[in-house]
């Protein structure tokens, strides 16, 4: 969208200007992934509901450790203890003690194919009941993919309001304000793992971008 605009300053003299916004994409493959790992089970009582719940996620953080994966990229996301209720002959009545948990794991310097990934997914949907789910893909540092987003929105921004001026008969001079949105585009994959399978599992990162959108007002004479 473009717009011009006469902004007035002290001594009664008009600055001609105009506003014109400028978009940079930039796109890489992700070097971090984050995904959910969670099991839920109903029993009799808590404690056994707990024990089970326990069970999983221990094998989970065991494979974790034998991967190498740092236990501070392992968190816990939700943990829920409820009675679950069923109805019977048109009554409500306890059916046992549901406990929920899942943790988020995130896995740094992941190769463009994501191939150790797959293979913890391989090792995971061994243990039989659990859900992986959220699968995300991103950039750990995406600093410098800014930078080099902002520059052709930076670049784009003034070629638009150069044009506009030479067909307006005026000259384009500096930019008088800059104001700047950023956006990243992550990659999410859908999938859950509910038992071990032959075939090896595929997971295709894809590309993560990032957009920069200038907002640029020029001044003009």
């Amino acid at each position: 969208m473009l717009t011009g605009c006469l902004t007035p300053v002290p001594n009664d003299h008009a600055v001609r200007s105009i506003s014109v916004t400028g978009e940079g994409v930039v796109s890489t493959s992700p070097d971090t992934a984050q995904f959910t790992v969670g099991y839920s089970t109903v029993e009799d009582s808590t404690q056994e509901a707990q024990q089970l719940v326990a069970e999983k996620m221990n094998a989970v953080m065991e494979i974790m450790r034998e991967r190498g994966i740092p236990e501070d990229q392992i968190s816990l996301l939700h943990l829920r203890i409820s009675p679950e209720y069923e109805w019977k002959n048109g009554q409500r009545v306890l059916a046992g003690q549901k406990v929920s948990q899942s943790l988020s794991i995130s896995i740094e310097d992941i190769s463009t194919d994501a191939r150790e990934l797959a293979g913890i997914f391989d090792e995971l949907g061994k243990i039989q009941g659990i859900e992986i789910s959220s699968v995300t893909f991103s950039v750990s540092d995406p600093r410098e993919l800014y930078r080099e987003a902002r520059k052709i929105a930076l670049r784009h921004g003034a070629e638009k309001a150069e044009e506009i001026a030479e067909q307006s008969g005026m000259t384009l001079l500096k930019p008088l304000r800059i104001s700047e949105e950023r956006r990243e585009q992550p990659v999410v994959r859908e999938f859950a793992v509910m038992e071990a399978r032959d075939a090896a599992t595929v997971v295709p990162p894809g590309k993560a971008e990032f957009t920069s959108r200038l907002s640029i007002e020029f001044e003009m004479e």
